[in-house]
């Protein structure tokens, strides 16, 4: 966690419950590239891995998905600094019960902001 993460933090501020907006940048299914779609952080596993739950589920592979993974790209710019604007992260489906998820389930690399 940055220094200015820590400040963030220790003001009170929390990214969990907030809801945001997910801009889509590169992805292999040509239905979302581009696509904005809106959700709320959930849970927090670290600093740079959250739980997005989906207002509207996405297809990917046939299948509806709702809640996603997203892993922020820069160490520094985690979470916590979503009030100062983006963060770039890479997402991919969350499977309960998975600690970690594999680099074959990363479907595309976002921007994020606060709505």
């Amino acid at each position: 966690m940055s220094i200015l993460s820590k400040i963030i933090a220790a003001i009170g501020w929390s990214p969990i419950g907030k809801t945001l907006l997910i801009h889509i940048d590169e992805t292999t299914f040509p239905a979302l590239v581009d696509k904005t779609i809106r959700g709320s952080l959930t849970d927090l596993i670290s600093d740079n891995v959250a739980i997005i739950t989906l207002d509207t589920s996405i297809q990917i592979n046939g299948s509806e998905v709702c809640r996603i993974r997203a892993y922020t790209r820069h160490k520094s710019f985690d979470f916590y600094r979503l009030p100062l604007g983006f963060i770039a992260a890479d997402l991919a489906i969350d499977v309960d019960g998975l600690k970690d998820v594999s680099q074959n389930s990363l479907f595309a690399i976002a921007s994020i902001k606060l709505a």
